[in-house]
């Protein structure tokens, strides 16, 4: 269970409560960041991984403000305007080429973080992203943008292109358009973090 800089223990695939009687509480709780590894596997939570991974990730407790649900392993921009000590909150699904961008726990249940609540947004290191509904074909070390809807896409590449990359493809997979919610494992180093 990551430890979080406030002190405070958030497991992954959980979110903290956002509004009681409609008023936001757990504002404390914005912007703490944590240092996680997977050598050990989550020790009987969630698993993020099949196999061991060594690279650390550095995650974030973010507010949703988006407006609706976000889902797990979604591509979520940062409102970095409105944010905790410019941390940022959630406030929308990603669009082509964002750069401020934080990926929504992938192992939250398939309902996904609630607007206004809390969820563990990665920003950096190794996790996993949703794919477009039309698959992507990829092969290890392909780099990703943000692509609409908070889907992944590919990079551009060559002289004079924007890229905005936020990750790389860790292996070769196909997200096959039946199953549009696909998660697949990347190493996520964005512009911003």
């Amino acid at each position: 269970m990551p430890l979080f800089s406030n002190g405070h223990s958030f497991p992954l695939g959980e979110t903290i409560q956002g509004t009681m009687d409609g008023n936001i509480v757990n504002r404390e709780l914005e912007g703490a960041e944590a240092v996680i590894t997977f050598e050990q596997g989550l020790g009987g939570g969630p698993e993020l991984f099949e196999e061991r991974v060594r690279h650390p990730a550095v995650v974030r407790i973010i507010r949703n403000t988006s407006g609706g649900a976000l889902l797990p392993g979604e591509i979520a921009t940062l409102d970095i305007e409105e944010g905790v000590s410019g941390l940022g909150h959630a406030d929308a699904k990603s669009s082509a080429n964002d750069k401020h961008v934080v990926i929504v726990d992938p192992t939250l249940p398939a309902a996904g973080v609630a607007d206004d609540d809390l969820f563990i947004g990665f920003v950096k290191g190794p996790t996993k992203i949703k794919f477009p509904s039309g698959g992507l074909t990829l092969t290890g070390g392909n780099l990703l943008r943000a692509g609409a809807s908070g889907r992944a896409a590919l990079a551009e590449t060559g002289a004079g292109t924007s890229r905005n990359v936020i990750a790389t493809a860790l292996s070769g997979a196909e997200a096959d358009s039946a199953n549009e919610n696909a998660l697949r494992p990347v190493l996520l180093h964005p512009i911003y973090a």
